[in-house]
């Protein structure tokens, strides 16, 4: 559903609001209907779709930028992994948004419980707590 958001009237925004609410989709983003393993593109728009990547040379030096900067903190090895997916599951409870992680509703985590199973959480989570994962990420 394509749409201008600044030329909805206030009641057409409300119900595009409402339809997300009820589908469970995120009230800033598109919706993601693809849960299943995969490969994705992932993309992003600046305000208004302005185009600041128009040059090649731009997003070249872009690229360059990103994969110096992703070199230092790509994922290191298995146990990294999971100690970032736990700390991503567990971080809108740390946060105060939610009590339960499962209540969070735009989580991995119910597709790892549906695929894999709350024991195989509980046991990820003893072998990979987060620990203090991500301390100094929100200074």
């Amino acid at each position: 559903m394509f749409y201008q958001y600044r030329q909805l009237t206030p009641e057409e925004r409300e119900q595009i609001v409402q339809l997300r609410r009820e589908r469970g989709y995120p009230l800033h983003a598109p919706p993601h209907p693809y849960r299943d393993a995969g490969t994705f593109l992932i993309t992003g728009a600046n305000y208004e779709h302005k185009p600041i990547m128009d040059n090649p040379l731009r997003r070249t030096e872009f690229e360059l930028q990103l994969l110096d900067v992703l070199r230092g903190i790509q994922v290191r090895n298995e146990d990294h992994f999971y100690r970032a997916l736990n700390y991503v599951h567990v971080n809108p409870v740390k946060h105060g948004y939610v009590r339960d992680p499962y209540d969070w509703l735009w989580t991995s985590l119910e597709n790892y419980r549906t695929n894999l199973g709350r024991d195989w959480l509980r046991e990820n989570w003893k072998l990979h707590p987060p620990g203090d994962f991500g301390k100094g990420w929100d200074d």
